[in-house]
């Protein structure tokens, strides 16, 4: 089963990897974190990171996007929703790094997260009841595989 993010770059980059023929789902909910004002703008013109901290947070609203807190549980709730729907069976969604970024910082899987977030980075979960994990991160572009260890791993009750 394949899904997508609605916006074109996604659906491309999908159509890409998948056998010819086979389909997939376009969910909007897996678009990219809505920037406002600053949406098709150059990176360098978005604001530093405050010390410590881990994302833009809610930055962007005064410009009319959306919060990180937003963007997160949109992309929590999305995928959630098409995970539960399709019973057991192996899963590609392709998101946005923005988007990504903040769902996987929701997650709170990792003691320590380190922001890798690479160009056609791949973020492997697992889901049961719920319930996600991380298993590895893969950079395909320095041909790198991050596998996150049960050490690094926040204990979950």
């Amino acid at each position: 089963m394949a899904f997508s993010s609605t916006q074109e770059r996604a659906s491309d980059t999908l159509e890409l990897i998948l056998p010819s023929g086979q389909t997939y789902t376009r969910l909007k909910g897996l678009k990219e974190w809505n920037f406002g004002e600053f949406e098709a703008q150059p990176e360098f013109l978005n604001p530093k990171r405050q010390p410590g901290a881990k994302s833009y947070g809610d930055y962007f609203v005064a410009y009319g996007g959306e919060s990180a807190d937003e963007v997160a549980k949109r992309m929590k709730d999305t995928i959630s929703n098409a995970l539960d729907s399709v019973d057991g069976e192996n899963v590609i969604m392709v998101t946005h790094g923005g988007a990504l970024w903040v769902f996987y910082l929701l997650l709170d899987l990792v003691k320590d997260p380190v922001p890798i977030m690479p160009n056609c980075g791949i973020y492997e979960y697992t889901y049961d009841k719920g319930q996600f994990d991380i298993v590895q991160i893969i950079d395909p572009v320095a041909e790198k595989i991050y596998k996150i260890s049960e050490e690094e791993k926040n204990v979950r009750n």
